[in-house]
């Protein structure tokens, strides 16, 4: 097997490993949601993971948490992943995070109106916000996981196996995007994963995307609690918040150019470390 066809493999393999969590996590919150029908002999009902939310994060939880320690262990990450950053490198995080969420709410504000279908999630995550353990699953454990998943695992691998940057980038960023399963959360994710791409690619530090993911998930939750999606198109209008929110975007990836431009480079880091 040659050295591309080696990170191939792995990039397939923590693809696979990603779905197999999903898919098992999703199947324990099935069977725990619908315990009491099984003891009476009643079939499963799909919706009791809507009606009890909780057992999705639960599992999650607990299956991304067994899923990092795996790539760790299998190297499907670096054995050192939080290396020590260059003296003035925090200082120039700063403007990152910024840029990030320039865009973050840039998108959110253009997307929004369109109305586009969760497929129930948003019910879900206001299902889950509650429980302790789901709060963490959707702030903390979640944003890690995927962070180890598209750029600590499938983006640096694609640069090891000579993809360009850009379209690594692109890439981790798509497949981000397509693995959300819903139309609502799928757009956004492109840019999201796109940004978060950007932070990774500049830095080759896991702990910049990792804050903003954390950041931003966390943000996320805590206004699902507080107000309805549809409020900010109420209160200024439809075609205010898409121009306003289109001015939030262009000046994110004007920032992100900047930043790109005026921060040090850091080396890739290698995908056999």
């Amino acid at each position: 097997m040659t050295e591309k066809q080696s990170y191939v493999a792995k990039i397939a393999i923590i693809i696979g490993l990603y779905l197999i969590v999903q898919v098992l996590a999703g199947a324990v919150a099935l069977v725990a949601g619908n315990w009491n029908n099984l003891m009476a002999g009643l079939p499963l009902d799909q919706k009791a993971l809507l009606a009890d939310a909780r057992w999705v994060g639960i599992a999650l939880f607990f299956g991304n948490l067994i899923m990092m320690v795996l790539m760790w262990v299998f190297r499907l990450v670096r054995r050192n992943f939080l290396p020590t950053p260059p003296a003035g490198t925090l200082h120039g995080w700063g403007w990152g995070i910024v840029a990030f969420f320039l865009v973050v709410f840039g998108v959110n504000g253009v997307f929004s109106p369109l109305d586009l279908s969760d497929g129930g999630t948003t019910q879900m995550f206001q299902g889950m916000a509650d429980n302790p353990i789901c709060f963490l699953s959707l702030t903390l454990i979640g944003p890690i996981a995927e962070e180890f998943v598209f750029r600590e695992g499938i983006q640096r691998h694609l640069v090891a196996s000579k993809v360009p940057i850009k379209w690594a980038i692109i890439i981790s960023a798509a497949l981000f995007s397509v693995i959300h399963l819903n139309l609502a959360q799928s757009v956004p994710a492109f840019f999201l994963g796109y940004a978060l791409g950007l932070l990774y690619a500049r830095t080759g530090d896991i702990r910049l995307s990792v804050a903003a993911h954390v950041l931003n998930n966390t943000l996320a939750v805590l206004l699902f609690q507080v107000s309805e999606t549809d409020d900010l198109t109420k209160i200024v209008g439809v075609y205010l918040l898409v121009a306003l929110s289109s001015v939030l975007l262009i000046s994110g990836f004007l920032l992100f150019s900047y930043w790109w431009k005026k921060s040090e480079p850091q080396k890739n880091p290698s995908a056999i470390e």
